[in-house]
């Protein structure tokens, strides 16, 4: 995933969520959840719709982040 990450780092969207559904699923690597919000954090500043989605789904569900409704809400605004 080394020259993957490299490319992401410089800002692709699409390749952030892609890294983001890893680290989530522990696809090939440990699954950390943090991590993956990490990873969908930056995609969603971008704009990205898929990203905002498993945000809310993150909050929602506790997992990497201490489940926050109100969080919930505000991504679904965006």
């Amino acid at each position: 995933m080394g020259w993957f990450r490299k490319t992401v780092n410089q800002g692709s969207a699409d390749g952030q969520v892609f890294v983001s559904f890893l680290y989530r699923n522990g696809e090939n690597i440990l699954q950390v959840y943090s991590r993956a919000m990490e990873w969908f954090l930056l995609a969603a500043s971008q704009g990205d719709s898929d990203a905002q989605d498993e945000i809310g789904e993150l909050y929602s569900n506790g997992h990497g982040v201490s489940q926050d409704r109100s969080q919930v809400e505000d991504v679904m605004r965006l």
